[in-house]
C-alpha cells in the first residue's frame, strides 16, 4: 500500500470499494455519510453483506428514493447530517440533488456552479457522529468503516467524530483540489488534518472532473 505525501496527486487505478475491503475485511459498523439516494451503500452492502449499515441523509426529498434501497440493502437510515454539532442546522438545496450542502454557495469562480446553485433552503437535524452513536446504542470501537461524502463538509464531520477515529479502520472521503463551496477545504487541509490525528492516506482515485475533486481512502498509520 501506499502513502501518498500531501502534494501526492496520483491517482490510483484500482477499485476503490475492493481496496475498501481489502483494508477492513469484516467490519462490525458502517456508516455511509452523505447517503443520497443509496449510490454508495450499494457498493459498501456488496463488499461488507454482514455489517449494520447506517446511511445518513438530511434533506427530506431525498428521502423517498432512499427508502427502498435501505429496505432491500437492510441499512437503516438516519435522516440527518453529520457535523461538529448536534442540533439543527439549514441546509442548502442545490440544483443537483448530490450537491445539497451544509456549506454555502460559492459566487466566484465557481467550477461546479451549474449544480451547486442554490435553490432553496431547508432546516434539517444534525449529529456530531459520537454524540449519535450514544444515542442509537453504537459504541463508537465497533464503527470500523466511514464513507463520508458531505459536499465540502468533511472536516465538520471530522470534528464530531473524534471518539470514532480513535478506533476506525477505514475512512473515504472526497477531497477537493479546488474550492466549490463557500469555505470549502481544501485535500491540503483534510489530508493536514486526518495526519494530524494519526492517519496516513492509502489511496486516491480520479473523480468524473479529476481537476476538482478526488476521493482518498485513510486508515491509521500503524495499520
Amino acid at each position: 500500500m501506499k502513502a501518498a505525501s500531501q502534494a501526492d496527486r496520483t491517482f490510483d487505478t484500482t477499485n476503490k470499494w475492493e481496496d475498501c475491503k481489502r483494508l477492513c475485511r469484516a467490519p462490525r459498523v458502517v456508516l455511509d455519510c452523505g447517503a443520497n439516494r443509496g449510490q454508495a451503500a450499494r457498493n459498501l452492502r456488496e463488499a461488507y453483506p454482514h455489517a449494520r449499515l447506517f446511511c445518513f441523509e438530511p434533506v427530506s426529498s431525498v428521502i423517498p428514493h432512499l427508502e427502498p434501497v435501505a429496505r432491500e440493502l437492510n441499512a437503516e437510515i438516519v435522516e440527518a447530517a453529520v457535523s461538529n454539532r448536534t442540533g439543527t442546522a439549514e441546509i442548502n438545496l442545490t440544483e443537483s440533488h448530490e450537491s445539497n450542502s451544509l456549506l454555502g454557495f460559492l459566487a466566484d469562480n465557481n467550477p461546479l456552479e451549474k449544480y451547486h446553485r442554490v435553490r432553496g433552503t431547508e432546516q434539517v437535524r444534525t449529529w456530531r457522529l459520537d454524540d449519535w452513536c450514544a444515542q442509537a446504542g453504537v459504541a463508537p470501537a465497533e464503527v470500523d468503516v466511514i464513507k463520508l461524502d458531505v459536499q465540502g463538509a468533511e472536516l465538520m464531520a471530522l470534528d464530531g467524530a473524534t471518539q470514532i477515529l480513535a478506533h476506525v479502520r477505514v475512512v473515504m472521503l472526497e477531497v477537493a483540489f479546488v474550492p466549490y463551496y463557500a469555505a470549502c477545504p481544501l485535500d491540503t487541509d483534510v489530508h493536514a488534518y486526518m495526519r494530524a490525528r494519526g492517519f496516513t492516506r492509502r489511496h486516491l482515485y480520479a473523480a468524473p472532473m479529476p481537476e476538482i475533486w478526488a476521493d482518498a481512502i485513510y486508515t491509521p498509520s500503524a495499520f
